[in-house]
């Protein structure tokens, strides 16, 4: 038999007064992150930055929450959320408050197995189906004004809430990341579209295999339309690496982080590099061209290029922060309008 863990909602329910804008106490997924047991249970309300089933209190906690060392970090600025009935997940990220009830996903996930009897499977959905630590529960929002967030840029922004570290704090790429890179440059000069698709994976898309639209996708990756076309100006010749922050379990079984690198494709890039691997995604109007190398989660651990061609959703900064001189409070960049 199998039990979904929709007893997780159900456990929300209020037996007292009721969890609303009049009995909320504020407080900031930052705060309820420093002792996460001293809130479970408790009507709380949080002002930021409301995208699909997840709340941020501000860009930094958005930064935080995708990145690659997150489930070291959990809730530095962030929470999932099960909407109550009459709210609506937003398909958007829109500037709002939220109240509910804090849970977390593993310790509902144990109450409920505990419940569960020998022939019962637990599933949780939802957010806790795919992260972990705190949520809210019957979340109700107050607000509902589209932003789009600013990609952050510079040294103390990366040091605050990036996952991306330079060759200054990481040491220069391993000599494979290089002679991976090597292969594929001298594959891309020479128009040969068809070692250029052995060497890069689009990790964020699914991509044809066989026939015409194989072909078409192989086209697209050396033409003058495809993600690496700015890759011909002299101007973006020489990578500059950048290394994902190693996780608590890469660090232990030994496995390497993933390495960038990255191309300057505008006049000048000082102060406008990724500061996160959410960033590294080839977009037309960023500044930078960037290829991340992987091991493939495959027994012969297979070292690749990857790309990033799905878009963030994050705008341009209007000035690099190492020219506007960033400050504590430019660390939380307010939203732009759509």
């Amino acid at each position: 038999m199998l039990a979904a863990a929709a007893a997780l909602l159900a456990a929300a329910q209020p037996t007292g007064r009721p969890c609303d804008f009049g009995h909320a106490t504020r407080t900031t997924a930052r705060t309820m992150a420093h002792d996460p047991d001293a809130w479970l249970g408790r009507c709380v309300r949080l002002d930021g930055y409301v995208f699909g089933s997840t709340f941020a209190d501000d860009v930094g906690g958005r930064y935080r929450m995708t990145a690659s060392d997150a489930l070291d970090r959990p809730n530095e600025g962030w929470v999932g959320l099960y909407f109550g009935k009459g709210t609506h997940r937003p398909s958007a990220t829109v500037a709002a408050s939220i109240v509910g009830v804090v849970h977390a996903c593993e310790r509902d996930y144990a109450e409920a197995a505990a419940q569960a009897g020998p022939d019962q499977l637990i599933v949780q959905y939802g957010y806790c189906h795919y992260h972990g630590g705190l949520v809210l529960l019957n979340a109700e929002r107050r607000g509902h004004a589209r932003v789009r967030l600013v990609r952050q840029a510079g040294d103390r922004a990366r040091r605050a809430f990036g996952d991306l570290l330079t060759t200054a704090d990481a040491g220069p790429p391993p000599p494979p990341v290089r002679a991976l890179l090597a292969r594929f440059a001298t594959a891309f000069a020479a128009g040969d579209a068809t070692a250029v698709d052995q060497l890069v994976d689009g990790y964020d898309e699914n991509h044809p295999e066989r026939g015409a639209a194989l072909e078409r996708w192989r086209a697209f990756l050396v033409g003058r339309s495809g993600p690496f076309a700015k890759l011909r100006r002299a101007s973006a010749k020489e990578a500059i690496f950048f290394e994902a922050r190693a996780t608590k379990r890469q660090r232990e079984t030994g496995e390497s982080p993933a390495w960038f690198a990255c191309f300057c494709t505008a006049y000048d890039c000082e102060g406008r590099w990724p500061i996160s691997a959410s960033d590294t995604q080839i977009e037309q109007q960023r500044p930078y061209l960037c290829l991340r190398a992987f091991r493939e989660p495959t027994v012969e651990r297979t070292l690749r290029l990857g790309i990033g061609i799905r878009p963030s959703g994050r705008i341009e900064p209007r000035q690099p922060p190492a020219r506007q001189g960033l400050s504590t409070a430019n660390l939380r960049h307010p939203p732009q309008k759509a």
